[in-house]
């Protein structure tokens, strides 16, 4: 598998980071897919900035509230997946000219969930293409794109236009590494599983003092920094079963994601383990500083097999950390 899943955001958190002037309205509990998601518009932008690879893929559910329309995703100085308020449609804007997808594909006040591609070149070798809920509804090729477009501050939201106000997204993913025959995620949703109870390896110590009901120290969202697990030894982790996934879902990736400090001067590290097929897979070290901070790393495959989680795969498998000194 060649594409690399390097974003998946659920927005269920109430964590996820915006700028601006509106920030104290960008957290919209009653919005999304699943009873959450994030309001972007005037001066709002989600700030995390995508780590996009050109060509890439994104996927969000979107709800489009402002007839006045919006650009909804940034991509450089003149390259922008943004919105039509006339002709209800969404599209690529790019300097050289516009893709527009089928009219009416995305009316407002309603959630489709929509996806683009892009590569972008110059010399007539660019491209892009664009999804609404799962069908394609626009295709560009041979386009000749700004130079040097596709960079350091891909992100959503984030417009000045005092007309423009409102949008809300959720379940949002970013693929990098992708190719003009790469198939999108289609309609889906990010969800949220948490530690249920301890796995193979309760080794770290509890602020509770022990290390026997470790996963209740951890299953809080968002994080809890009052109770945790932890250690000074080298080597030394845990893991942690998950709720099942529902019934024939299809899993496309996931995320692991930690909240995690150290408490002395020294370097010290954590790593990501998953436990499956038996064997406990370790990815690479995160540092740590003295503060709280999120960790996460992404992924599409399962460590035992080296292909696409299954339900079966998922369901068993197990997840934690380990302390590191390296």
């Amino acid at each position: 598998m060649a594409d690399d899943l390097v974003r998946l955001d659920s927005f269920d958190d109430g964590l996820s980071a915006v700028r601006g002037t509106a920030t104290a309205a960008s957290i919209g509990p009653t919005y999304g897919l699943h009873g959450d998601g994030i309001r972007l518009g005037d001066n709002t932008a989600y700030a995390y900035y995508f780590p996009t690879t050109n060509p890439f893929l994104i996927g969000f559910n979107l709800k489009v509230v402002d007839s006045g329309g919006s650009y909804l995703c940034q991509m450089g100085s003149y390259t922008r997946f943004q919105y039509d308020g006339a002709g209800s449609r969404v599209g690529i804007n790019w300097y050289k000219g516009t893709l527009w997808s089928l009219p009416g594909s995305v009316p407002l006040n309603e959630w489709h969930y929509v996806e683009f591609l892009i590569y972008s070149n110059t010399g007539n070798a660019g491209y892009a293409k664009i999804w609404v809920d799962g069908i394609l509804e626009g295709t560009a090729t041979g386009v000749d794109f700004q130079a040097n477009e596709i960079g350091a501050t891909e992100g959503l939201g984030g417009g000045s236009s005092s007309t423009i106000d409102d949008f809300y997204v959720d379940d949002l993913y970013v693929l990098n590494n992708c190719s003009l025959s790469t198939v999108p995620f289609g309609p889906g949703e990010v969800v949220v599983p948490l530690p249920s109870g301890n796995g193979n390896s309760s080794q770290l110590l509890g602020s509770d003092g022990n290390s026997v009901d470790n996963h209740l120290l951890v299953d809080e969202n968002p994080p809890n920094e009052t109770d945790y697990v932890g250690s000074g030894t080298d080597g030394e982790k845990d893991t942690y079963a998950f709720d099942n996934v529902a019934s024939g879902v299809e899993i496309k990736g996931i995320a692991k994601v930690y909240y995690a400090q150290k408490t002395d001067s020294g370097v010290k590290y954590i790593k990501p383990v998953t436990r499956s097929g038996g064997t406990d897979y370790d990815d690479a070290s995160m540092g740590l500083g003295e503060a709280w901070g999120m960790h996460e790393v992404y992924s599409r495959t399962d460590p035992d097999t080296a292909a696409e989680w299954t339900e079966s795969g998922f369901n068993a498998a197990e997840f934690g950390m380990k302390v590191s000194d390296t």
